[in-house]
């Protein structure tokens, strides 16, 4: 029996953790299946549901997306998609 392992990148997975995953596998003599499906849109389109029927409770959230955004600079994939 042989380890396979598998890794979902959702399109927020930064660069160091996919060389992470790389290095480790390759040191442990693992293959390594990535299956990549870009949820950009999908945060976008939360986000702006979030923000058409506002309450104080979402600021939390609100935040949290614009801290996600600039840290992994989506608004650059949101602008390519619109």
């Amino acid at each position: 029996m042989s380890v396979l392992a598998y890794n979902y990148d959702n399109g927020f997975v930064s660069e160091q953790a996919k060389l992470n995953l790389k290095r480790i596998t390759d040191a442990l003599g693992v293959d390594l299946v990535t299956i990549k499906h870009d949820q950009t849109k999908y945060f976008r389109n939360n986000l702006m549901a979030l923000s058409k029927k506002f309450s104080p409770a979402m600021v939390p959230t609100l935040c949290l997306g614009r801290n996600i955004t600039k840290l992994f600079k989506v608004q650059s994939k949101i602008n390519e998609m619109m």
